[in-house]
């Protein structure tokens, strides 16, 4: 019996659309479908409290597992409320992760892109070493990002998955 190359997946590709659309669903459920792929990195899911969405939780991904779920962002009266610590913590994920393998990103933002913060330190080295790499971006930040990122070469794709979205969490 044949097995799949564990190096299949070479490149970076950013995976777009508009806030709300199901970019972080559709890329939950590539992490889902490449087990047999060296995936590290994170993902953004919803969290629900009450039947309403109140923020996010990230799952910090490792070896092909989820590695930790952890509280990444809450509403707060009209914005939001990040837990900085998961910033720092992610790194640890970009030095561990298998550079032969996928590195997922969700998502590359504003807080990134025009405030410099974020997981923006270390975005130049994630895109440089891995082999491939699958990054979240929404629509209204992609200039941004080609911007920011020039000197890396990417493949834009979209997907209309509001209509068949499927629960994360």
């Amino acid at each position: 019996m044949h097995r799949k190359p564990r190096h299949i997946y070479r490149g970076n590709y950013i995976l777009t659309g508009p806030v709300n659309s199901g970019k972080s669903t559709a890329l939950w459920q590539f992490f889902l479908s490449s087990l047999d792929a060296k995936v590290s990195g994170w993902i953004s899911l919803p969290f629900f409290e009450d039947g309403e969405k109140k923020g996010y939780d990230i799952v910090f991904i490792e070896n092909s597992r989820p590695a930790d779920r952890k509280l990444f962002i809450r509403k707060e009266g009209q914005g939001f409320r990040f837990n900085e610590e998961i910033f720092c913590e992610a790194i640890k994920y970009v030095e561990v992760g298998d550079k032969k393998g996928v590195f997922i990103i969700d998502e590359v933002g504003p807080i990134e892109l025009v405030q410099k913060g974020g997981f923006w330190p270390f975005l130049n080295v994630i895109y440089s070493s891995y082999l491939a790499t699958l990054t979240v971006v929404r629509d209204s930040c992609v200039a941004d990002f080609k911007k920011a990122f020039s000197r890396h070469k990417f493949e834009f794709f979209s997907q209309p998955l509001t209509e068949n979205r499927k629960n994360t969490t």
